[in-house]
């Protein structure tokens, strides 16, 4: 039997007992000890290597200069709050989030934010928020509040360019004095043929419905700032307070030039006149006034000097310029009174008219 035998992990030569004799024993126990044992290191063919559960790390570890490799993942224990700047170049988890320490002065970076990576200063905030994003992709930027739903944007001026370089631009910019919001609402599609464009008191803007072709005629000023009520037909009574002629009120929105208001004869082949009568009082009275949303601004009297009964008075013959409409949607509208409850007036064949200088 030999006298010795080499261990499998260190290569140890071990003597065997009660067969080595004793200076070869004494001699292997010295080199096992002094030489093997003493500075083996636990690398391969220095002792079986260390396993994790062997490793109790209580202090900071130093990798001295050298590389962690073959990790497959590192792990983080999260720490609350974002570390003093005393942790230079440090790597870790704070609040759920991923930090890196910069290793210049150790200002704490925010690099994830929940799911998604963290903007630095001056980029999008308030994101993520559900499905919520910004994107850029072909040209095109796009902002969505929701999944295929499109986002409002809140800003200042827009410049509009061409994309080409170095192209102009237009600025769309609202008023600098703006007393409160207001909505602006394009068209819903194009006109058939160039058209004006009107704008109504709800900030909608329509187009289509004057074409450009046929200029600014009397059947199309309405929508440009001309009204002309419909006919009060073959109208009569006997009120003594004012009351409203039937279809005469006509509603206009103005910039806050002067308008003008005019009766007139509404076009058709009866003749258009005011008539008051009355059998049993000598002279019979008609007052007529105008009144532009609940304020009279014009009040006329008509009645036949030395003549008993009756008068005719042609309709055109009021006229009124009214020089304190500010700008704002107004409603015009006649009224007539008689001064006696046996006196008949007639408004016959009559519109009125509102048109904006």
């Amino acid at each position: 039997m030999a006298d010795t035998v080499t261990s499998p992990n260190m290569t140890l030569t071990v003597p065997v007992p009660s067969v080595a004799p004793g200076p070869l024993w004494a001699q292997s126990i010295y080199t096992c000890l002094y030489a093997n044992i003493d500075q083996h290191n636990h690398s391969p063919g220095q002792g079986v290597q260390i396993q994790p559960s062997g490793i109790n790390i209580s202090s900071s570890l130093s990798f001295n200069n050298n590389s962690a490799i073959s990790l497959k993942t590192t792990s983080y224990q999260d720490q609350g709050s974002s570390l003093s700047s005393s942790f230079l170049g440090a790597v870790y988890m704070a609040g759920g989030n991923l930090y890196f320490n910069a290793g210049s002065d150790g200002f704490a970076v925010q690099i994830t934010n929940g799911h998604t990576v963290n903007g630095s200063s001056g980029t999008i905030g308030g994101l993520p928020s559900g499905t919520a994003s910004a994107n850029y992709a072909a040209g095109t930027f796009v902002f969505q509040s929701a999944t295929n739903t499109a986002a409002n944007i809140d800003g200042g001026s827009v410049l509009i360019r061409n994309t080409t370089a170095s192209s102009n631009a237009i600025t769309l910019s609202a008023p600098n004095a703006l007393a409160a919001n207001y909505p602006l609402v394009l068209p819903t599609g194009l006109p058939g043929a160039q058209s004006f464009v009107t704008l109504d008191n709800s900030g909608n803007l329509a187009a289509g419905s004057i074409p450009v072709a046929n200029g600014i005629t009397r059947a199309n000023q309405a929508a440009v700032g001309q009204q002309v009520s419909a006919s009060c037909g073959f109208f009569g009574g006997q009120a003594t307070s004012p009351t409203d002629i039937t279809n005469m009120s006509v509603t206009i929105t103005t910039t806050g030039r002067p308008v003008i208001i005019s009766v007139q004869p509404d076009g058709g082949s009866s003749s258009g006149f005011f008539d008051v009568n009355n059998n049993t009082i000598t002279t019979a009275f008609l007052f007529l006034q105008l009144v532009r949303d609940s304020t009279v601004i014009a009040v006329w009297q008509l009645a036949p000097p030395h003549i008993a009964n009756t008068v005719i008075v042609v309709p055109a013959s009021l006229y009124f310029l009214d020089a304190g409409a500010t700008a704002a949607t107004h409603t015009y509208k006649m009224q007539y009174s008689v001064n006696a409850a046996t006196s008949t007036a007639v408004i016959s064949q009559c519109v009125i008219a509102a048109y904006e200088l």
